[in-house]
């Protein structure tokens, strides 16, 4: 395959997200590949990305921007997700982290996603069994202090008895 047509397989494969994402946030598809779109891929092909990384990559991009549980709310365009660097780091490019290996969905899941994952995946706890007074005043009466607890409970109980 020609460098021409692996840089034209990935603008397909970008485009073919088009209409993706939910709520305000929608993929940012091209109509034109423009000259910038086409050196930024280029480029990437040189540094020795493969296309095919380059491909999950952009599906990795794809799967946390259109699920409704990522916090992920910035809609790239190719030329953007191809290019963009960290604000605190300029010379770290953001397109690492969504290549195979970097890459992890549970990462821009939100927190309440996971909590809300993890309770449905955790076993039904039966419901307690009904204890009996009696049961819980046995209970008490194996110690010292719950002894003068049951004393004081008698003699509580004897007062209201008496006018």
């Amino acid at each position: 395959m020609t460098e021409a047509e692996k840089i034209t397989s990935i603008f397909s494969h970008w485009n073919s997200h088009k209409g993706c994402g939910y709520g305000k946030v929608k993929w940012k598809s091209h109509r034109i590949f423009s000259l910038p779109c086409q050196q930024a891929v280029r480029k990437r092909l040189r540094q020795g990305y493969k296309m095919d990384d380059l491909k999950q990559a952009i599906d990795n991009y794809a799967r946390v921007l259109t699920h409704s549980d990522c916090k992920w709310s910035y809609a790239w365009n190719l030329l953007e997700f191809l290019i963009r660097h960290r604000p605190d780091r300029r010379k770290e490019e953001q397109l690492w982290r969504w290549l195979p290996g970097q890459f992890e969905l549970d990462d821009y899941i939100k927190p309440k996603a996971k909590v809300d994952k993890a309770r449905a995946a955790e076993p039904k706890a039966e419901p307690f069994e009904e204890v009996t007074q009696a049961e819980k005043d046995a209970i008490l009466a194996e110690t010292p202090m719950g002894r003068r607890i049951l004393a004081k409970r008698r003699k509580a109980d004897r007062m209201r008895k008496e006018p």
